[in-house]
């Protein structure tokens, strides 16, 4: 973009190469990330791979330890299949004793499904695992760097929520498709 261009869609020099700086940092920020997360690998992956989930498995056991308990044809939403692949999946959680199912209180023809203590058990020991890992890491900062990440994950929250309520896992939620109880 040229000046003159720049300038008549209101875009200064200064401004362009702000965006450049910004991306810039952004990718940094983006690799510093992913270096992170694969130093944690090596931490996680007796975890993980100690797990015998399939991963549609897996989406059913997070949805419902994060969202709580749904109705088949909602959760089938979230996950973007067919209501009976969703229930496929759900029988065979079930079966392994991880989910509850159950029915509606108001219509007995709906069909809700929730995590049993044992599937809260084993998708929480999944979930929390990696919490465990950077509460480790948090452990060998000094106060003053412990100030800074605390900081720095105060401003990465409130943007991850304000793009988390445009998300479609989050506006399903919002509209109430979900049977939370």
């Amino acid at each position: 973009m040229n000046d003159s261009l720049a300038q008549s869609t209101g875009q200064s020099v200064a401004g362009r190469s702000a965006n450049k700086n910004t991306a810039g940092v952004l990718d940094h920020i983006a690799d510093l990330h992913q270096q992170i997360y694969t130093t944690l690998l090596s931490s996680l992956t007796e975890t993980w791979m100690g797990i015998d989930y399939t991963m549609p498995q897996l989406k059913v056991l997070l949805c419902l330890y994060i969202n709580g308990t749904f109705r088949m044809g909602d959760l089938a939403g979230a996950l973007a299949v067919s209501t009976p692949t969703a229930t496929g999946i759900v029988d065979r959680l079930v079966g392994r004793g991880d989910i509850d199912r159950g029915h509606d209180t108001e219509d007995r023809r709906v069909v809700t499904c929730s995590l049993t203590p044992q599937g809260q058990e084993n998708i929480s020991a999944l979930w929390l695992a990696k919490f465990e890992v950077f509460r480790e890491i948090f452990g060998t900062l000094t106060p003053e760097e412990l100030d800074v990440v605390a900081k720095a994950e105060e401003v990465v929250l409130k943007a991850a929520t304000r793009m988390n309520a445009k998300a479609p896992m989050a506006l399903a939620l919002q509209s109430g498709s979900s049977s939370k109880r």
